[in-house]
């Protein structure tokens, strides 16, 4: 059994009010509830589809779910405890398994997948070249020395949470091939990440490392190691 749901509306009108809703039951703190908002009413409706050999043709279900209801579809099938009052309250989606054999009125195969000979481009990858990524870093590490980027200050730059996401994603992905200890140097630079600059800066470093092998720590590195004196004699 396939089901496929979503996590949202879509910003689509419902014209049906949303019904109560069991509170799940757990733990209670001022963060939990600072709204007001006890979670005891459901939200507007969102498409499920529930695939399988086992359902008959065309049923359209008028029951009424909750995105718990996958959890306790799997609970009563496997005769698992429930972890909440919302799952437990819940209705599962076995009784849309009516059919005793399965149906033999399905493809057995998959029609190839289409090919798109137009297909879209991002624009921001098109111009993600390596020199525009080193020009763009070299611009950002200059705003950030100055303490101003397009008239603004570095510090009205605030790190938004979906920078962040982003931020954790580019670090999983450089580390898969960093070494040490470059390695550590990257985790560091992830960790001294304080405003939007600094996360643009980041972003632009893993960009190159991750589609162009150039690891900007190991450099850097390098290249301290070059210029660094030489120790001599003291003369007296």
């Amino acid at each position: 059994m396939l089901i496929v749901t979503f996590d949202e509306h879509g910003g689509f009108y419902d014209h049906v009010a949303p019904g109560p809703a069991v509170p799940p039951g757990d733990l209670e703190t001022a963060s939990y509830v600072q709204h007001g908002f006890k979670f005891d009413q459901l939200g507007v409706r969102v498409p499920t589809l529930v695939i399988s050999p086992y359902t008959k043709r065309g049923v359209i279900d008028h029951t009424i779910y909750d995105h718990t209801s996958i959890l306790a579809t799997l609970e009563h099938l496997f005769g698992m405890d429930s972890l909440t009052n919302r799952d437990q309250a819940a209705k599962d989606v076995l009784h849309l398994l009516s059919l005793p054999t399965p149906r033999t009125d399905t493809p057995a195969t998959l029609p190839p997948v289409a090919i798109n000979h137009n297909p879209l481009t991002c624009e921001e990858d098109d111009e993600d070249t390596e020199d525009r990524l080193l020009l763009r870093r070299s611009e950002l590490r200059i705003a950030k020395r100055l303490g101003t980027y397009s008239e603004r200050e570095v510090g009205g730059y605030r790190l938004t949470r979906t920078q962040i996401g982003f931020l954790q994603v580019a670090l999983l992905k450089v580390l898969q091939t960093a070494e040490y200890p470059e390695r550590v140097q990257w985790i560091e630079d992830y960790k001294a990440i304080n405003t939007g600059i600094d996360a643009a800066i980041f972003m632009a470093e893993a960009k190159l490392k991750v589609r162009y092998g150039m690891d900007i720590k190991k450099l850097s590195r390098e290249g301290r190691q070059k210029t660094r004196p030489t120790r001599r004699g003291l003369r007296q």
